[in-house]
């Protein structure tokens, strides 16, 4: 089964860190999936192996250039492995009664009950169940939510409980607790920008990724205020963040005065990124809208990956 785990050409992204946790890449960026058919570009996306032990991917997805509302359904996309491009095997809930954008999905894989579990959003975190990962039943919203920027679910299990860690108002990551992945307790923040770090009204601290690293956690979250993102500045569209906490709903404050109390150890190239562990190695993503800035070494639209490892020295 896949699990959402914890991956330069190692010269150009040796990452900075102040704690002993360094992150290397083993190769370069090589194309995951390029749409054709169904889309023009992908963006935040999900990774999971179905009930046939087959790869899926489901992303954010539109034709032509970024405009929001078109992004009404999910570009649905598998393969036998990772080292394989996957294929497109059409759009996913496009024609469904849930009208409206849908963006930013993730599916959590309950192994316990073989029941897989698709959130996304906008403005609430819906949520659709399977048995097989393919063919998708919508029960009650997992948030309903009035900001209608809460986006970009990201579900893990902690100890007893699980955590659901989302875009929040006020430029800060939240997170919420269940006991069941179907009812969810009244947010915290995970995670909050301080001052020196650019912020903006629908919250440029986005597409949390949370995985497990020893007795740690670490949270990769892309860092992008709308302001600059519009205009397709590099540096900050591809501003993905790693910060390590022991305890995964508290990553603190991050700001550049002496407010900061979160501890950030890397800085990647790449945007909304989902880290992934499979057969026993560790991959990242990287994606993005339609002519936005790409990682070097990338030259075209879709979701590319490279395996990285973490270490401590």
């Amino acid at each position: 089964m896949v699990r959402t785990e914890l991956g330069q050409q190692r010269n150009h992204d040796r990452h900075i860190r102040k704690t002993m946790i360094t992150i290397d890449f083993i190769d370069v960026w090589r194309p995951l999936l390029i749409p054709a058919s169904s889309c023009s570009y992908v963006n935040d996306h999900t990774i999971f192996m179905d009930s046939d032990g087959q790869l899926q991917l489901i992303g954010t997805c539109a034709r032509g250039n970024y405009r929001f509302w078109t992004e009404t359904g999910f570009i649905s996309a598998c393969s036998d492995s990772l080292q394989d491009t996957m294929q497109e095997s059409g759009l996913l809930l496009s024609g469904h009664p849930l009208r409206g954008v849908k963006i930013s999905p993730f599916v959590y894989v309950d192994e316990t009950s073989a029941t897989y579990h698709l959130f996304f959003g906008p403005r609430n975190i819906y949520h659709f169940i399977s048995d097989t990962g393919k063919v998708w039943k919508r029960v009650e919203n997992a948030v309903s939510g009035l900001w209608p920027g809460l986006r970009d679910p990201h579900v893990i299990k902690y100890q007893s409980r699980y955590l659901m860690f989302s875009t929040g108002r006020g430029n800060c990551i939240e997170v919420r607790e269940s006991s069941d992945l179907y009812t969810w307790g009244k947010s915290k923040t995970a995670l909050k920008l301080g001052p020196g770090i650019p912020r903006s009204l629908n919250s440029s601290c986005e597409s949390p990724c949370v995985i497990p690293y020893g007795s740690d956690h670490l949270l990769f979250t892309t860092i992008t205020p709308w302001s600059v993102s519009k205009k397709r500045n590099r540096e900050h569209y591809l501003n993905t963040k790693v910060f390590v906490s022991r305890d995964p709903t508290d990553f603190g404050v991050y700001a550049t005065d002496k407010t900061n109390t979160s501890n950030p150890v890397a800085t990647i190239e790449a945007h909304a990124p989902e880290v992934i562990g499979y057969a026993g190695r560790r991959y990242i993503t990287t994606c993005g809208w339609k002519n936005s800035p790409k990682a070097k070494g990338i030259h075209s639209e879709g979701v590319y990956i490279r395996e990285m490892e973490i270490s401590d020295r």
